[in-house]
């Protein structure tokens, strides 16, 4: 009976450590390392279409194809439009022509490489992690402040065209798991990692677009006490439509938001949340304009215990950026700067003296008149002005239609409302 019984206990321990032994070695397989798939590659040829055709009009490109050669022709066609598409916003990949785009929807939804270069520099380490490599713009950034990253796509064939562009680019110092998701990974992953980061899906099944994080893929909400249990520094990139408040009160521990523009317009929100953080998160609103980077920091206490002077428009004018807009910083600015504030609910700003490092746009005042056409006309002969509302009852195609103005010239035309809440246009010109 004992013998019976030692036997049973080490079939046993075979068993579970055979079963071990097996999820280990399937871990392990699932990793891929950047790695040049021959299938991929283009050919000579084929880059010489790419070089003849860089401006030409993809679907006339399809309608001059041969019937036998069609197949091969749409890839073609595919990459020509993806370089055409990419050239502002990937201008270093689109530099290498051997670069393989997956499908649209994947280069429509990556970071551009304004955006990727600059979280990276938020960060450096020995690991960090991407739960959802996508077409791996932000992961080939980050992987050149880091020792190691640790890349995770569900799509499998995408994640393998990203590992063969990885290898075209020799950035080796990464690897792949390809076929799983998050939920997955996540709880049996034992090494150390410095930084997870992660940019949901934003788009449900019929292909709307969503921007709730609980209704993203994977679900942060859900997955937020396990990312912490594996990293102690969490970086999230979001729409840029996400209510900020909305997020702080989801996500436990956010220590910083960074609202991100890129020329004037929003483009993401990036979360920064950091084990055990328990005071108030920082908003940056940060504006990347080519050469040059505007920052603001503020906190929401800040700018809710700030009452800014209002006062009446004076020798010049001052637009906050996409960012500060976006991030609320309305009130803070303004005793930041040294401006008052032309109303209450109007946005714009003013002072007598220029201050030179204002993160938006810097305007001299030339007049300010009455919102009618004979006042514009009498104001700006030729008709043509670069018209804005600002905290004013009228659309811009409504007011540009009363005032009978065309777009374009040197002047600069807001529709606004003053200190003393009475409606009006404020005749600028731009100085920077």
């Amino acid at each position: 009976m004992e013998k019976e019984l030692k036997d049973e206990v080490n079939k046993k321990s075979i068993y579970e450590s055979g079963l071990m032994y097996f999820a280990l070695l399937i871990f392990m397989h699932i990793f891929t390392s950047p790695t040049i798939d021959e299938s991929l590659i283009w050919s000579e040829v084929d880059l010489q279409f790419f070089i003849d055709n860089k401006n030409a009009n993809p679907e006339s490109l399809l309608l001059q194809s041969k019937a036998e050669e069609l197949a091969h022709k749409k890839k073609l066609v595919h990459q020509v439009q993806c370089l055409q598409k990419a050239s502002e916003k990937l201008p270093s990949l689109v530099a290498n022509t051997q670069i393989v785009f997956p499908a649209g929807i994947s280069l429509e939804q990556c970071s551009s490489e304004i955006t990727a270069k600059y979280k990276a520099s938020l960060f450096s380490g020995k690991t960090f992690m991407d739960l959802s490599t996508g077409f791996g713009v932000d992961s080939y950034y980050f992987s050149q402040r880091f020792e190691r990253g640790i890349l995770i796509e569900r799509n499998v064939e995408l994640g393998k065209i990203v590992a063969h562009n990885f290898a075209l680019l020799h950035q080796n110092n990464v690897q792949f798991i390809l076929g799983e998701n998050a939920e997955d990974i996540l709880p049996k992953w034992q090494e150390p990692i410095d930084l997870i980061y992660i940019d949901p899906a934003r788009r449900n099944q019929a292909g709307d677009k969503i921007f709730k994080l609980k209704d993203c893929e994977p679900d942060i909400v859900s997955l937020q006490s396990i990312l912490l249990e594996k990293c102690k520094t969490i970086l999230i990139k979001t729409s840029p439509l996400l209510d900020i408040t909305l997020a702080c009160q989801e996500l436990q521990h956010v220590k910083n938001i960074y609202v991100v523009a890129v020329n004037n317009e929003c483009k993401e929100l990036l979360i920064e949340i950091e084990k055990d953080f328990i005071q108030e998160p920082q908003i940056h609103a940060v504006h990347l304009i080519k050469n040059a980077t505007q920052a603001y920091a503020f906190y929401n206490s800040e700018e809710k215990n700030t009452m800014p002077q209002i006062a009446a428009c004076q020798q010049f004018l001052y637009e906050p950026n996409a960012a500060i807009i976006k991030a609320g910083a309305y009130k803070k600015i303004a005793l930041d700067f040294g401006l008052q504030k032309l109303h209450t609910h109007t946005h714009l700003y003013t002072s007598n003296e220029l201050v030179s490092n204002f993160p938006g746009r810097r305007f001299e005042v030339l007049a300010q008149i009455d919102a009618n056409k004979k006042e514009v006309q009498k104001t700006i002969p030729d008709g043509k002005a670069n018209l804005s509302i600002r905290n004013f009852p009228s659309s811009v195609a409504e007011l540009k239609k009363k005032l009978g103005l065309q777009d374009g010239g040197e002047y600069y035309i807001f529709g606004t409302t003053f200190y003393n809440d009475k409606k009006g246009l404020l005749v600028t010109r731009k100085m920077d």
